[in-house]
């Protein structure tokens, strides 16, 4: 049975300073080296996830250590204005 890797224990999946977009390919098993990717960084909050895609997940990361799923980054951009 594949393995659920720890996102938190990522490393690559967290950025540095800024934001970055996560994705998840639910078609692939979650123990393969691409199951989970950071997509794009970025230095604000002035960006949008990419369109819900079946098969795709996406959310995003901040340097603080938060994650955000898409509803929760639409309610923190909106609170940002």
């Amino acid at each position: 049975m594949a393995h659920y890797p720890d996102l938190n224990d990522m490393d690559e999946l967290w950025p540095e300073e800024g934001y970055a977009i996560i994705s998840e390919d639910e078609l692939k098993p979650p123990d393969s080296d691409d199951f989970v990717t950071m997509l794009q960084q970025f230095s604000d909050s002035e960006f949008a996830l990419p369109p819900s895609r079946e098969g795709y997940s996406y959310w995003v990361h901040d340097a603080d250590g938060n994650r955000y799923s898409r509803s929760e980054w639409q309610t923190y951009r909106e609170e940002q204005r």
